[in-house]
């Protein structure tokens, strides 16, 4: 028995009928596919991801690279879950090596690392032709450019200033050496009126106006322009205005300044030729030092002089009433002629007489001279206009009716 089992073929049988057990054991209980992703067409996913920065490895500090695509689109293809992984994780990188190029145009292939390798990926492009170029760096004085059509009607503008003055412009020299002109453009409203500060983009063109792709440093400038409106120098006026208190009487108005440079458009200061500066007397009552605005025409923009000093003097007077004045004849050849005054029959008039206390309290009738001039007359009835003389800083004035007088002129009797 011993022999039996320890004989090759008692081995041989032996390890036949075990497979064979195992195999219809395999058989009888299948494994569900399903259950393994790797195993079943349904557990493939294909995705398409678009627009994955393309990463460019050279020397930064030296060249400049063009001509590489910024983004592409990658379709993956492998195990869902690892598609999916991918995907969302976008743990993967599209690169294009150039760490040891060449000067000049080069095809250069496109690669992702990364990516697990069970994935297979295409991208929307394989290759690339790279242009490396030789890294410079040069300065350039900026010009602002400001289009003085947008200024308002007469206005004009001082030249730019700005800040800084110079650019520093890093790119491919191919560029570099094309820059011919460096500018900041003023944008602004239209109808300007006041000073301009402003920050501007700075670019570079070349001689034909072709903006150039290249690096500048600093990017914006500052820019004032001082915006200047027409002037015109014109006359101040000071004008009275409401009544005085009573008795007051206001003897002088004066400004302390005569003129004044006012700012506008031409067709608004062609007509100003003056300004007045009202002056409100109502509440006066005494000698008075006031500032008083300037008030501006309509279209006017400014003015040297925004308020002027007014110094008022007055004088307080009183008001009092001469009777009885006899009317004096002048003129008359009284060998030859007579005259006799019909109206007023008394050949007298009273008299309203104004001014300071002081000096009218005294007056009388015999201080004030009313008279008419008959010389030229001829004989016959006559209206005449009455005359005064009256003492200086004495205001007069004739009842309205005693204006004028009738006078007879009448030849003498040759008996007379």
């Amino acid at each position: 028995m011993d022999k039996l089992i320890s004989s090759s073929w008692f081995m041989k049988i032996g390890a036949f009928l075990i497979a064979l057990f195992l195999f219809f054991s395999v058989n009888s209980n299948p494994i569900n596919n399903s259950s393994n992703p790797y195993n079943t067409p349904s557990s493939t996913e294909t995705a398409t991801i678009k627009n994955v920065p393309v990463e460019v490895y050279y020397d930064t500090d030296n060249l400049i690279v063009s001509g590489i695509p910024e983004t592409l689109d990658i379709t993956i293809e492998g195990p869902k879950s690892i598609v999916i992984t991918a995907k969302s994780t976008m743990d993967f990188e599209i690169y294009v090596d150039l760490s040891d190029p060449k000067i000049g145009s080069q095809k250069v292939p496109i690669k992702v690392k990364n990516l697990s390798d069970k994935i297979n990926y295409t991208l929307t492009q394989a290759n690339a032709t790279a242009v490396v170029e030789e890294k410079v760096t040069e300065n350039f004085k900026v010009e602002a450019e400001f289009d003085k059509t947008l200024l308002a009607e007469g206005y004009s503008s001082d030249p730019p200033y700005l800040s800084p003055t110079e650019v520093e412009i890093t790119g491919a020299k191919s560029h570099v050496d094309k820059v011919s002109v460096v500018k900041a453009t003023v944008k602004t409203d239209s109808h300007v009126t006041n000073d301009i500060l402003t920050e501007a983009t700075v670019q570079a063109f070349d001689s034909n106006m072709n903006l150039l792709d290249v690096n500048i440093e600093p990017s914006t400038v500052d820019i004032s322009i001082n915006v200047n409106s027409p002037s015109k120098e014109v006359s101040l006026s000071a004008k009275a205005t409401g009544a005085p208190p009573e008795g007051v009487k206001i003897e002088s108005i004066k400004i302390d300044s005569e003129t004044a440079t006012i700012y506008g458009g031409e067709s608004i200061l062609k007509d100003i030729k003056e300004i007045t500066v009202p002056v409100d007397v109502s509440n006066i009552d005494e000698d008075t030092v006031i500032e008083i605005p300037v008030s501006l025409p309509d279209g006017v923009v400014g003015s040297s002089i925004d308020t002027v000093k007014v110094t008022i003097k007055i004088k307080k007077e009183n008001t009092q009433t001469i009777s009885n004045i006899p009317i004096e004849i002048k003129g008359l050849d009284n060998e030859k002629y007579e005259a006799e005054i019909l109206n007023p029959s008394k050949g007298m008039v009273d008299l309203a007489i104004e001014g300071e206390a002081s000096k009218i309290k005294s007056l009388k009738s015999s201080d004030f001279d009313i008279f008419i001039e008959v010389k030229e007359l001829n004989v016959g009835n006559h209206t005449v206009p009455l005359k005064v003389n009256a003492p200086d800083e004495v205001h007069w004035e004739l009842p309205n009716n005693s204006k004028t007088i009738t006078v007879e002129i009448s030849e003498k009797s040759s008996d007379g």
